[in-house]
């Protein structure tokens, strides 16, 4: 607004005649009118009443109608012309410089939006000059970025070494206000890998006035470890041999993790052919038995896989394990060489490294070693020895190899062995990897003096070649040699009996072939010793006569047997008869009295004899019965029975001892021989009376092993005493313990009644009545109690629990101390004994911890292990407190030592484990250390003594928490472990259990943490819209396979199979862990069969939907009325048929 049109060096603004003036937030805008008008529109409704026109359906106004109008009139500005302008108040805090009559420039905003390589602060730069860009902002809208300036430090603040210093330089293309400036290449000193560096921008506007920025703020960037791949991390670098796998570790490593680990490289190199190449991508877990990505080479490899361990050997590290196996067809070479390099996900890339050794790849076989020949009898074949025609031979002694090598063997599958004669007959070995061949070839039919056996490697894959050269040269010989003129001087006729006992034998041997090898005899008195009975027993001899003295009475033979160089033989027999010796009893036994040692009861035997006489022949037997051990021929010829040379004899009933039947053989020569049989005779009875020993028939848990006594019956020929625990009557084959002894003391047995049953057995085998001894033992205490839980007031203590449901439970004892948890019910007082479930100790004092123990008796007394729980009593207040009972019990909790140690169930090694029954059944203990056990199962739980001792050295006793409830565990010196028994939780879930030891100072350094968990028992329903309904009396039938073949499941312990619902269609099977499946069926149901399933737990708990049987019924309607007493009613059934259901 001036005073002048217009005033001195201003122009008139002539935009703003005839408007007034108006704020806003840009300047310039108009808007208003000097004058306005309004414009109307009217528009009418429809009549309001009409006629219809009959029979046409058009509507006409009545005479009568009437019409409604609506007015719209247009909205116009109630605004006066005006233009906008921007109203401002000085900012004193900024200082503006003027002109001589105008505001100067305003420097450029600080830059902003810092990046390095197009990121905001990166951390894996591989660019050894990188890019920057920032933002260029001016509050002058048309300035430009014309200029800057980029500094780069090692330190944030600058004063570190400086890396890149720019200076002031053009921008170029200048840079529009508001936007991004090009990318600005690093031209500093070289950037080292890993470190990190800092940088700031400025700019200069297109002003020559304040046209500099201020700094921006600081950025960084971090520049990327290059990742590296060594040779000398390449192990099981070796020659190459087609169709072998190579084993190669390789290592790969990124000094940024290995997650920028992106592309992994194995190549073989070959210069004389086509590189083996292949990679991987590289992930954050191990990987096993994958394929790598083929490069180059894969038509010569036959197959390839690998295995990874991310993180080894340091966490910057993967170790890759390569299998490779080349096929047959690469091109053979002896400069190969391995390499690796590495890609990382930065774009860094290794070069290949190599290994410095030079390896070979070949793909020829021949052999190694020298033929070796053997026949059946594994005697050594040369080249050029005579052989026996058809003569199997063995052809070993090589081995397959590469060529080239001594050890190195091709496979099985890729070669065979092949020989053939001169025949044209072949023969094979097709598994012979690794070890000498071994063919099993027949000589030639024929004599041959030359046949010559080539060995030749075939069946090689494509690209393989056979470069050996092996043969062998075998003679044949089928002739056999002769025996002639075996005679002798001294016996010239061998159908004649002589006397003299020395002859002399001569013979002549022939044989026009390979020549004899030896020549064996036999000398014996068998006429049908043969051939090959010479050849194997006889003895060699290498001149043409011998001599024979000494020769006994009878016939005896010379048997001559001559082998030839190629197994051909000859055979002859020369007999000379002697006869000077006396008769012999070949034989004397007994049909009765079989064992001359043993007794018998039977007062009457019969005896046999056999004789014979070499020369002249036997002429009778003379027998003597008596009680006299020793008898002179002479005395029994004279006094005994004549009888033949081969008879029986029976004696009449004898007396009971020692009796003697002496016998005298006579030949025709009058030359004699004794022998003489014993039989014992013992026909008394036996009788061990009774048997008499402690606790007979009573119940007591004392002693399971009593010593027991009976009468001794002293038999003449002495007792045997059997005795069996099984009821059962003892004899010499099924009895438990035995002794010779009245008296025996029995060892530990069985929990329960034992039946003891004696019998005597004499000499002569005659068995006493078996008499008998019951011992009732019972050492088993009762379950601990459960669900044992304290309400506290200040003064008092509720117990409440619940008692075992045991048949022989007769009390509790509750134990209670104010310093540790009782272990007996004499360590600490006494508080109540009987068979409540509740208790109630008064007169406590306020604020003090007390401990309890609830001990479970027996009829016998024998004691539970004692269930544990701890309370502190309320402080005192001014107000009455009312006892809250806790949810769950108070644990007796062992104060943990700084060194405790915890082991889990599963880490225990097999000498240290804990063992879990039920019902004397095993429970499988899992992998994972949970138990599976069905609701209120009892379980008996049993520690070795070792596992807790070889871990803790303070020891008072042992305890098994089972979800805050506690319980003692006992020590039991026989079996040297820490025992309880318990009752499994009611309600299905997951219990944590710990068994824990407690040392003097009521401190725990060992706990042994496991997982019990209660399975429900399993179901059969069916479905009711959405609703499970249960069904009772389903058949359901258990089935395990046994070698194979699905059977019936049987158990050991008696449990039923199948089994049928009960009223909430519930099913209960205990079974060892194995493969299972299970078959369910119910009247008016589809049977339904699930698949075969693991259980690992002993629990099956499967629930399994049933289908109802279809029915069709059919009814008949006519319009809306029911043909009273009429109805068709159909019933279809359909077939039935067993439906499996996946379970």
């Amino acid at each position: 607004i001036t005073s002048a049109l217009p005033p001195l060096g201003w122009n008139q603004f002539t935009a703003l005649d005839s408007k007034f003036t108006r704020g806003a937030l840009t300047y310039g805008g108009t808007g208003g009118t000097a004058t306005h008008t309004h414009s109307v529109d009217i528009t009418t409704g429809a009549p309001s009443a009409t006629l219809s026109a009959y029979g046409t359906g058009a509507n006409f106004a009545n005479s009568t109608h009437t019409h409604s109008a609506t007015v719209t009139s247009s909205a116009v500005s109630s605004l006066p012309s005006y233009t906008t302008v921007i109203y401002a108040q000085r900012d004193i805090s900024e200082t503006t410089i003027l002109g001589t009559e105008e505001v100067q420039n305003t420097p450029p905003s600080v830059p902003t939006s810092l990046l390095t390589e197009d990121s905001t602060n990166p951390t894996l730069v591989s660019d050894s000059t990188p890019e920057f860009s920032a933002i260029f902002t001016d509050v002058d809208g048309d300035n430009t970025g014309n200029y800057y300036q980029i500094q780069v430090n090692t330190a944030s603040d600058f004063t570190g070494t400086s890396m890149w210093d720019s200076t002031k330089t053009a921008l170029s293309p200048i840079v529009a206000n508001g936007d991004r400036s090009g990318n600005l290449s690093y031209a500093g000193d070289p950037l080292s890998e890993g470190s990190t560096y800092y940088w700031r921008i400025k700019f200069w506007d297109s002003n020559t006035y304040q046209n500099e920025s201020d700094w921006s703020e600081t950025a960084q960037f971090t520049m990327n470890y290059a990742p590296t791949a060594l040779s000398a991390n390449i192990s099981g670098d070796e020659d190459i041999y087609a169709g072998k796998e190579i084993t190669l570790e390789t290592i790969y490593s990124d000094s940024n993790g290995i997650a920028n680990l992106d592309k992994l490289y194995l190549q073989i190199k070959n210069p004389s052919g086509t590189d083996i190449e292949y990679y991987i991508t590289s992930t954050a877990s191990n990987q096993t038995g994958e394929y790598p990505t083929s490069v180059s080479g894969a038509p010569y490899v036959s197959g390839i896989t690998y295995d990874t361990i991310v993180g080894s050997p340091t966490t910057n590290d993967i170790t890759v394990t390569w299998h490779l196996t080349p096929n047959w067809t690469w091109t053979r070479g002896t400069d190969l060489q391995y390499g690796v390099k590495v890609l990382d996900h930065g774009g860094s890339e290794s070069t290949y490294a190599y290994v410095v050794t030079e390896y070979k790849y070949e793909n020829r076989l021949t052999f190694t070693e020298t033929i070796t020949v053997n026949d059946s009898e594994s005697n050594s074949i040369a080249q050029g020895d005579w052989t026996p025609s058809n003569q199997i031979l063995t052809f070993s002694g090589v081995k397959v190899v590469y060529s080239g090598t001594t050890d190195i063997y091709p496979l099985d599958s890729d070669f065979d062995v092949n020989i053939i004669n001169e025949e044209s007959t072949e023969w094979e070995d097709l598994t012979s990897s690794g070890e000498n061949i071994s063919i099993d070839i027949t000589t030639a039919a024929v004599t041959n003096i030359d046949d010559t056996y080539t060995l030749s490697i075939i069946n090689i894959p494509t690209g393989g070649t056979d470069v050996s050269n092996s043969t062998f040269h075998i003679k044949t010989d089928n002739t056999q040699p002769t025996i002639s003129s075996l005679t002798s001087d001294t016996h010239p006729n061998q159908s004649t009996w002589y006397t003299a006992t020395s002859a002399n034998f001569s013979w002549t041997i022939l044989d026009g072939e390979s020549g004899i090898e030896n020549t064996w005899y036999i000398w014996d008195r068998n006429v049908d010793t043969d051939l090959v009975t010479t050849l194997s027993d006889g003895t060699q001899i290498s001149s043409d006569t011998m001599t024979i003295d000494s020769i006994p009475e009878g016939s005896s033979y010379l048997h001559l047997a001559t082998k030839d160089n190629c197994g051909n033989t000859a055979f002859d027999t020369y007999v000379i008869n002697i006869d000077t010796g006396n008769p012999i009893f070949n034989s004397v036994t007994s049909t009765t009295h079989s064992n001359q040692a043993n007794w018998y009861s039977s007062n009457s035997a019969t005896i046999s004899w056999t004789t014979s006489d070499t020369g002249s022949g036997v002429l009778d037997v003379w027998k003597l019965l008596d009680q006299n051990e020793s008898q002179t021929t002479e005395q029994v010829l004279a006094l005994g029975e004549e009888s033949s040379a081969n008879d029986s004899f029976t004696t009449p009933e004898l007396t009971d001892g020692i009796w003697y039947l002496h016998l005298v053989v006579q030949d025709n020569s009058g030359k004699t021989a004794y022998a003489r049989y014993t039989f014992k005779i013992d026909q008394n009875s036996l009788d061990i009376v009774s048997i008499t020993g402690l606790y007979n028939g009573v119940l007591q848990n004392v002693d399971s092993g009593p010593i027991i006594s009976w009468t001794d019956p002293n038999s003449i020929s002495d007792d045997t005493f059997y005795i069996t625990n099984d009821g059962t009557t003892p004899t010499s084959t099924n009895y438990t313990y035995y002794t010779s002894l009245p008296t025996y003391d029995l060892p530990a047995q069985k929990q329960g009644e034992t039946t003891i049953k004696v019998s005597a057995l004499n000499g002569a085998g005659t068995y006493s009545d078996a008499r008998s001894f019951v011992i009732k033992y019972d050492s088993i205490a009762p379950t601990n109690v459960g669900n044992f839980v304290i309400t506290p007031t200040q003064t008092t203590a509720s117990l409440t629990w619940r008692n075992p449901t045991v048949s022989d439970f007769t009390k509790v004892i509750i134990m209670r101390s104010n310093t540790h948890a009782p272990i007996s019910v004499t360590d600490g007082t006494k508080l109540y004994e009987g068979t409540d479930s509740t208790f109630s100790d008064t007169n406590l004092t306020v604020s003090t911890r007390y401990y309890y123990t609830i001990f479970a008796l027996d009829r016998i007394e024998n004691r539970s292990s004692g269930t544990l729980s701890q309370t502190t009593t309320l402080a005192a207040a001014t107000t009455p407190v009312v006892p809250v009972t806790p949810d769950e019990p108070e644990p007796v909790i062992p104060t943990p030592q700084p060194e405790s140690k915890t082991i889990k169930l599963q880490d225990l090694s097999e000498d240290q484990k804990v063992n879990i029954t039920t019902e004397d059944k095993a429970i499988n203990v899992t992998t994972n250390g949970d138990i599976h056990t069905y609701a209120n199962q009892t379980l008996n739980i049993e520690i070795p003594a070792s596992t807790i001792t070889d871990n803790t050295t303070d020891l008072k006793n042992v305890i098994i928490t089972v979800n805050n409830q506690t319980y003692n565990m006992t020590y039991d010196s026989e079996n040297d472990t820490y025992n309880a028994t318990i009752d499994a939780p009611s309600v299905k879930g997951v219990y944590t259990t710990t068994i824990q030891t407690i040392s003097n100072e009521n401190t725990s350094d060992l706990s042994i943490t496991m997982s019990l968990l209660v399975d429900p028992y399993g179901y059969i329903f069916t479905k009711s819209g959405d609703n499970e309904v249960r069904i009772l009396n389903a058949k359901v039938t258990l089935y395990t396979k046994r070698n194979g073949t699905e059977t019936i499941w049987q158990s050991e312990d008696g449990t039923t199979n199948p089994q049928y619902t009960n009223q909430q269609g519930e099913y209960q099977f205990f079974v060892a862990p194995g493969e299972y499946k299970l078959v369910v069926e119910a009247k008016g149901y589809i049977p339904t069969e699930t698949e075969w399933f693991p259980v690992e737990s002993n629990i099956v708990e499967k629930n399994i939907e049933m289908t109802k049987t279809p029915y069709l019924w059919f009814g008949i309607i006519a319009g809306v009325e029911i043909i009273a007493g009429i109805g068709i009613f159909a019933f279809l059934k359909r077939k039935k048929k067993t439906k499996k259901r996946n379970v």
